[in-house]
């Protein structure tokens, strides 16, 4: 039993990456108070949870509809994380350089980055 338990936290550590989340998070609700940060926190937990068990449950289906295979969808996820490695590279900052507060539960700490 403990082995499973283990095995399945695991699974878990790799899949949502927390500590990579953690830094993004942090980095992205600079200037925000610890009730925003709190508050923000739980919906992105919340919006995880969901767009997890939603494609969880209907991934095949969305795919299918639209036409992707996971070897497409392997190439298109490569090709964007070499080309945003090739900004980096370069120097290129990828966080806006205004001071407007955007909501940014579901994009990017949601969707691209926890759940990506």
């Amino acid at each position: 039993m403990l082995h499973v338990l283990f095995s399945v936290y695991l699974k878990m550590l790799v899949l949502y990456s927390p500590f990579f989340v953690l830094s993004c998070f942090i980095i992205l609700t600079r200037g925000y108070s610890n009730k925003e940060r709190g508050r923000l926190a739980w919906k992105v937990a919340l919006a995880t949870v969901i767009s997890s068990v939603l494609l969880y449950l209907f991934g095949r289906m969305i795919f299918s509809v639209f036409g992707i295979t996971v070897d497409a969808f392997r190439i298109g996820a490569g090709s964007v994380l070499f080309i945003s490695a090739l900004g980096m590279a370069q120097g290129k900052s990828a966080v806006q350089s205004d001071n407007v507060q955007q909501d940014v539960t579901i994009v990017p700490l949601t969707i691209p980055i926890t759940v990506g």
